[in-house]
């Protein structure tokens, strides 16, 4: 795993947790991020629906996908499935779900816009990670989440 800075994330994979498969990945090829507070003219999405508000903000704002997991401080070490978007000219995280992701932490990778929307049209559902079948379950062409064979 690269070197984690955040205890969230370090509590997290001390336990039985670490062995999942999204885990795994993530741990293998993540990202460690820090939320941002929303700069003005960027509007939060429906709550509970991370990966549509996401999806939708690499559309209207031209920022990147970022999907894994994320830590919200106020719920300790529970780490959460989420999609966020990450600035490209500033790299730092936009969370348009979260109403104060400022404190939050991120773990997770760089979906390209060209896979979430082939994802997205061949399955109808947002989020490229985990689609509820099993995370190490290839997709109906035979490769991975992020389109790898």
């Amino acid at each position: 795993m690269k070197h984690v800075m955040n205890p969230l994330i370090a509590q997290s994979y001390a336990g039985q947790f670490a062995s999942g498969p999204m885990a795994r990945f993530l741990q293998e090829v993540g990202t460690e991020m820090q939320g941002a507070p929303l700069p003005a003219g960027i509007t939060l999405g429906d709550t509970r629906q991370c990966f549509r508000n996401a999806a939708n903000g690499v559309l209207n704002y031209g920022f990147e996908y970022w999907e894994g997991l994320a830590w919200d401080p106020r719920c300790g070490s529970l780490p959460f499935h989420h999609a966020w978007l990450v600035d490209p000219e500033t790299n730092q995280v936009r969370d348009v779900t979260w109403r104060d992701a400022s404190a939050a932490t991120y773990l997770g990778v760089h979906v390209t816009t060209n896979v979430l929307i082939e994802n997205l049209l061949k399955t109808e559902i947002y989020g490229v990670l985990d689609k509820g079948l099993s995370f190490e379950r290839p997709t109906a062409d035979g490769r991975g989440p992020l389109g790898l064979a």
